[in-house]
């Protein structure tokens, strides 16, 4: 959030243009992160709690 006030405390045009695509590319990939969470899935099922991630990486397929 410190970059996105640096935008505005600048006080030009190009600070709040600056401020407005930081926002725009931060959200973005905050929603990206969340959707790919929630898409997670081990044996079929969807992950609901850490404890599913347990060894997510050393799985065999």
């Amino acid at each position: 959030m410190g970059f996105a006030l640096i935008g505005l405390a600048v006080g030009t045009a190009e600070g709040v243009q600056a401020m407005l695509i930081y926002m725009a590319i931060y959200v973005t990939m905050n929603v990206g992160t969340f959707a790919f969470i929630l898409s997670m899935e081990r044996d079929g099922r969807p992950v609901t709690d850490i404890a599913s991630l347990n060894q997510f990486s050393k799985s065999e397929r």
